[in-house]
This record gives C-alpha cells, structure tokens and sequence, in this order.
C-alpha cells in the first residue's frame, strides 16, 4: 500500500523536477538575454562616445582653419608699399 501512496509522489517529484528544469532553463534564456542585451546597450554607448569625441575633433579643426583663415586676412600687402606685407588693423577688415 505504501509503494501505491509513493507512486503519485514520485511522479510529482518527476514532474515537479521538470517543472524546476524548465524555470532554471528560462532563467538562464532570460540572464542570457539581459546580458546580451547589455552589451548591446554598452557597444551603442562606446559608438555614440566615439561619434562624440569625432565631431569635437571635427569642430576643433574648423576652428583651427577658421583661426588660421582670419590670421591670413591681418596680413594683406599694403597698398602704399606694393609687395612688403603690413598687417592691417581689424576695424578696417
């Protein structure tokens, strides 16, 4: 009689230790999943960081041209001394 009572609990236990095999397998999927999505979000960070760090160099080197362009236009010819170069004051530019 008792080996009558233990089957049903055996066969619980099994599909009990089914039940438990399938909630370890979604929690490893669900890790999973976080984890790569993550990375996912640390990859897009590092590619905007990078995008950043791009247009400032971009930015710094218009500046750059853009200082070298006006230091270009102080120094012009001076008209009454054809050739010699004479630098030009800004108000006049």
């Amino acid at each position: 009689m008792n080996k009558a009572v233990n089957e049903p609990e055996t066969f619980l236990s099994k599909e009990e230790e089914e039940n438990e095999d399938e909630e370890e397998k979604e929690e490893e999927e669900a890790g999973a999943e976080e984890e790569e999505e993550e990375e996912e979000e640390e990859e897009e960070e590092e590619e905007e960081e990078e995008e950043e760090e791009e247009e400032a160099e971009e930015e710094e080197e218009e500046e750059e041209e853009e200082e070298e362009e006006e230091e270009e236009e102080e120094i012009r010819p001076c008209r009454s001394q054809r050739g010699s170069l004479c630098t030009v004051p800004p108000t006049f530019q």
